[in-house]
């Protein structure tokens, strides 16, 4: 689970990585070594009706309705990680079919430990199947 945000480095529009939850080993030390994420060895589960993390740090549980709700527009932007969002990450956020659905937050422990303030959560969510994961080896 990737919590990104969206800021502006050097004037450019941006997502920042500012944690990725993995649970299995192999994936968390490569995300860490390769894409520069922060990773939190939390367990994750993503289903039809739900998406969770848990672990040391907190919780966040997210009920997905399969009610189908008006199209979000999709931010095309350069991904960045690293403490200072230094690393850019050469990424793909295009392909597959993506269905805008009314999610719940059930539990949000993790979230102000995560950005290190508040959030504030919308009540739809961009879900995507069928993706490809398509991230590169992080550069200055």
């Amino acid at each position: 689970m990737l919590w990104r945000i969206a800021v502006l480095r050097d004037g450019v529009p941006c997502w920042w990585a500012i944690a990725c939850d993995l649970e299995a080993r192999g994936p968390a030390w490569t995300a860490h070594r390769y894409v520069r994420y922060e990773v939190r060895r939390h367990r994750v589960v993503v289903d039809e009706t739900r998406v969770i993390t848990r672990g040391p740090a907190g919780e966040l549980a997210i009920e997905v309705s399969n009610k189908v709700a008006p199209p979000l527009e999709l931010e095309r932007r350069e991904l960045r990680t690293g403490r200072d969002a230094g690393w850019v990450v050469p990424w793909g956020d295009e392909a597959g079919p993506s269905l805008v659905h009314p999610v719940k937050i059930e539990r949000d422990s993790l979230s102000q430990p995560t950005s290190g303030s508040p959030v504030k959560w919308s009540d739809r969510a961009v879900l995507r199947r069928g993706r490809a994961h398509r991230c590169g080896v992080a550069h200055r």
